[in-house]
């Protein structure tokens, strides 16, 4: 999941892959890992793609597409759920501008 665009990533995909029925998979995913596998997914897509916001070497489009998501739009809905309402391009710019405490 980690390496993969999000499209790829549908339940139904990932659990015929290992050979079980959609809903054992998601009760197995979260058993394991804690959270549902959609919920990872979207964790991990923002992940990546505030490494990539970062390097300002991709437009906030061609993130969404190497992402998988089906457009800007959508890319930002999800972005925003995981950054406490931040949008891609307010975040570039804010840490452009050095405007988020440094993690620790």
């Amino acid at each position: 999941m980690d390496s993969r665009p999000r499209y790829e990533c549908f339940n139904e995909n990932l659990a015929r892959e290992v050979g079980m029925s959609v809903s054992n998979f998601e009760h197995l995913f979260r058993h394991e890992i804690g959270i549902p596998p959609k919920t990872y997914l979207d964790t991990q897509l923002v992940e990546r793609a505030r490494i990539m916001l970062l390097a300002g070497e991709m437009t906030i489009d061609e993130i969404a597409e190497k992402l998988g998501f089906p457009d800007r739009n959508n890319f930002a809905i999800t972005f925003k759920k995981h950054t406490a309402g931040v949008t891609p391009g307010k975040y570039r710019r804010m840490n452009a501008q050095n405007l988020f405490p440094e993690e620790e």
